[in-house]
């Protein structure tokens, strides 16, 4: 419910989203060429081996799973704004408000890994390439410039840009994926990776917990309620296709892989010094040479679109907290033309690219130090909160008399369920995924402890009405009344 004191930081934008862009932005989140040539040579070699491509099913499948509860909230509570609306309005506002906190900390931190992963390949591909020996961190806050920049003109343009990208990613992977086919034939692809017990064999905890960080941010759909068309059904359509997109992508690529040189083959380039190069010698040997340096530069481009992706997510979330606690804040205002965050996004910029210069001030390594820890690091939180979400959603349904026995009942059960085992195996395996012994390291997800707790005693002090379409007086009506209409279409 918006006041009418609001109408300065609501005017809504010009032009929006439908559900296939929103769901490419899901897509392109996850970086598919970065997963392929970046992830599955590591699972591959020390996590699962032939049962790559079956971890990423497995994982898709929990995800989907999860899908159609977010999907039925998302139906039922269209403008709830993410984590934050839909815990809110299952667990309580303190809890909304203590989400939203750890997921916009959780979205800066994987901004931070993006933008120091990609201008770590950027520095070293123009150092190498052309003896160009700029600083990786002039690159990073380089980058994250740009990102405000098309962030400033509009969540569409960005995402529009962001789906140029995502379309070269495709048609390379697609291009290897068929010449992989002609040239080795479809014997090459071994049905046993998707067996049980190739998909448990080796490290199967690393090779999942791996699999699992692969997907972080397939839920931001609902982030940006604002700027598509037809919440309602939008949301959910969106993230249900980007999930599956995303699985089937990866599961694919990992496949295409062992076909490409042989299963065996492949494990033993995994397990060796050369492992980062076990991709472009799929690509040379089946598409020649010259694919070697296209995807070095695909891999760029993938990055480069997966930063766009984060740093709106954040950016959105940022808006979306403002809003909540503060409705007069400058934060929490809109653009009046395009519609977009861009005084969050500005912000935001200003905050990320002082702690990219900070990581190089302390000398930190892009890509051992910085991008390691904090990718896995902001994944954590993710994980943790879409287990909250799993049971706000059932919390949320239950308490509207809402009984469908799939999407309001198993499927955020079976997926909480799931979900937790997941963070066990990730937390279990935190320093082989960071790659750091270091006991700050290890410790450093209890600064989402902290954070959490720090936005439930404001949600306690603030808690707000804000533009999430969740007004405490109203709630119960309103929720009634969708989950009515949901269940009647049904």
């Amino acid at each position: 419910m918006v006041t009418a004191g609001q109408t300065s930081t609501s005017s809504p934008p010009r032009k929006l989203m439908g559900t296939m862009t929103l769901a490419l932005m899901v897509v392109a989140m996850a970086s598919p060429v970065g997963v392929v040539v970046g992830t599955v040579p590591l699972m591959l070699g020390v996590g699962n081996g032939i049962g790559t491509p079956g971890a990423f099913v497995l994982v898709g499948v929990v995800l989907v799973i999860f899908a159609f509860g977010y999907a039925a909230i998302a139906q039922a509570l269209p403008a709830a704004g993410g984590f934050f609306g839909f815990i809110r309005a299952g667990l309580g506002t303190r809890a909304g408000v203590a989400a939203g906190f750890v997921a916009t900390t959780a979205y800066a931190v994987i901004t931070v890994f993006v933008a120091a992963l990609l201008s770590y390949f950027v520095s070293t591909f123009f150092r190498t390439r052309l003896g160009l020996g700029l600083d990786w961190s002039l690159w990073a806050v380089g980058f994250v410039a740009i990102a405000a920049v098309l962030m400033f003109f509009g969540v569409k343009e960005s995402a529009l840009v962001t789906a140029c990208f995502l379309t070269v990613e495709f048609i390379i992977l697609g291009a290897l994926a068929i010449a992989v086919v002609i040239r080795q034939g479809p014997s090459a692809f071994p049905l046993a990776s998707f067996s049980p017990a190739q998909i448990f064999s080796g490290s199967p905890g690393f090779a999942l917990a791996l699999a699992f960080l692969c997907f972080v941010g397939f839920e931001v759909t609902a982030v940006f309620t604002n700027h598509v068309r037809r919440p309602e059904k939008t949301i959910g359509r969106a993230t249900m296709i980007g999930v599956i997109i995303l699985f089937t992508v990866f599961a694919t690529g990992a496949w295409v892989v062992l076909a490409g040189v042989g299963a065996d083959k492949a494990i033993t380039i995994a397990q060796g010094p050369d492992s980062g190069q076990l991709v472009p010698m799929v690509a040379s040997a089946n598409l020649g040479s010259w694919m070697g340096l296209t995807f070095e530069i695909v891999l760029m481009t993938s990055l480069f679109a997966t930063l766009i992706v984060v740093f709106n997510t954040t950016a959105q979330y940022a808006l979306n907290m403002s809003r909540t606690l503060a409705p007069s804040w400058r934060l929490a205002r809109v653009h009046p033309k395009h519609g977009s965050p861009a005084n969050a996004g500005i912000t935001l910029a200003v905050i990320l690219a002082a702690v990219l210069i900070g990581c190089r001030i302390a000398q930190l390594d892009p890509y051992l130090q910085v991008a390691a820890i904090l990718g896995v690091l902001g994944s954590v939180a993710i994980f943790a909160l879409e287990i909250m979400c799993a049971v706000a959603i059932f919390v949320f349904f239950r308490r509207s008399h809402d009984r469908r026995w799939w999407t309001t009942t198993l499927s955020p059960l079976t997926a909480a369920i799931a979900l937790i085992v997941f963070l066990a195996i990730v937390l279990s395996n935190f320093a082989g995924l960071t790659g750091s012994t270091s006991a700050i390291v290890a410790w450093s997800p209890l600064i989402y402890v902290v954070v959490a707790v720090i936005g439930w005693f404001v949600g306690t002090t603030h808690p707000g009405t804000g533009e999430d379409g969740l007004h405490p007086a109203s709630e119960e009506t309103a929720t009634d009344s969708h989950v009515k209409e949901s269940t009647d279409a049904q």
